[in-house]
């Protein structure tokens, strides 16, 4: 009789003890490792992703300073875009609304105490400042009402500040 190995009985189910303890254990010697691949540079390999990205920017020394995206950080020099073409590349964007004399009047009916003070409305009361100047400020979102009177309120204090000076 030749030697034999113990097997494990086949009702035990998988995830034992004994299965983490010979796996601490590390390999045993009738086991081969397995091999882990060699991390290469990028570029480096033969792979069809490094095929794919194309020549490093570090080793392309005929780049064109032309080639950046505008916006970048990097182009610090160059003026920020107008607010027309932003909003010819983004037809999402709004285009700002210049407040007109009767939507000015009508909210500081309403808000010149808050703007006066610093205070800054609520939603509840720029719902009842719409609703009693319902065609006046029908163009006008609750949160435009209420970013006029805070920037109205900053602004005075702005000018409060440069007269005492």
């Amino acid at each position: 009789m030749g030697m034999e190995t113990a097997r494990r009985p086949v009702e035990e189910p998988p995830g034992t003890s004994d299965d983490i303890d010979s796996a601490l254990e590390g390999p045993s010697k009738g086991m081969e490792t397995a091999r882990r691949p060699v991390e290469e540079p990028p570029g480096t390999s033969d792979d069809i992703d490094s095929a794919l990205e194309g020549p490093s920017k570090a080793l392309n020394t005929n780049a064109d300073e032309n080639d950046k995206e505008p916006g970048r950080r990097g182009d610090m020099h160059e003026p920020p875009e107008s607010l027309e073409n932003a909003v010819e590349r983004n037809p999402r964007r709004m285009q700002k609304q210049k407040w007109s004399p009767k939507e000015v009047a009508a909210v500081f009916r309403h808000f010149n105490a808050h703007i006066a003070k610093g205070k800054l409305a609520t939603m509840i009361e720029c719902r009842q400042c719409q609703a009693a100047e319902h065609p006046i400020l029908a163009g006008r979102s609750l949160q435009n009402i209420r970013d006029f009177v805070r920037n109205q309120g900053t602004t005075r204090k702005k000018k409060a500040l440069l007269q005492k000076r």
